[in-house]
């Protein structure tokens, strides 16, 4: 999904002290959602993600919102994600059908483990109709129904 929000301040900004929080959300942009775009990729990347500030501003949106969700690179190629579970109630993985392995579904959950974090669950994208399937307002797989009926 994709918000087009086109903005230059960004995480990277407030975190490096170039703006603040209210210069860099965005409000509303769907109803009851405000969102802070990554900014412009710094130097010290892995630097500001693990720093104080990041701790202050992950405390303060925690004052102001229900929820907070943090779109990190994947957990198997960057420490970006597991640099914030001390932070957070858990980590959900974002899988994507036909691309991501069993076994990289397993480092992931390993790298959470290791470092003490929680795997709240995994979300599987872009999943398919086999083929073979009805295409109705419904079909059964296994003991499971899915759509209307």
């Amino acid at each position: 999904c994709s918000f087009h929000v086109g903005r230059a301040d960004g995480l990277s900004k407030v975190l490096s002290g170039m703006s603040t929080f209210d210069q860099a959300v965005v409000r509303q942009v769907v109803p009851n959602l405000d969102l802070i775009t990554a900014g412009p990729i710094p130097p010290n990347q892995q630097e500001l993600i693990g720093s104080q500030r990041m701790k202050d501003l992950l405390n303060d949106a925690s004052q102001k919102y229900d929820y907070i969700f943090i779109d990190t690179p994947p957990v198997n190629l960057v420490a970006d994600s597991l640099m914030l579970l001390d932070e957070s109630v858990g980590m959900l993985l974002v899988v994507r059908e036909g691309e991501t392995t069993h076994e990289d579904l397993r480092a992931a959950e390993e790298a959470v483990e290791q470092v003490g974090g929680h795997l709240l669950g995994v979300l599987l994208t872009n999943v398919h109709p086999r083929k073979g399937l009805r295409r109705e307002k419904y079909y059964k797989r296994s003991s499971y129904e899915y759509g209307e009926k």
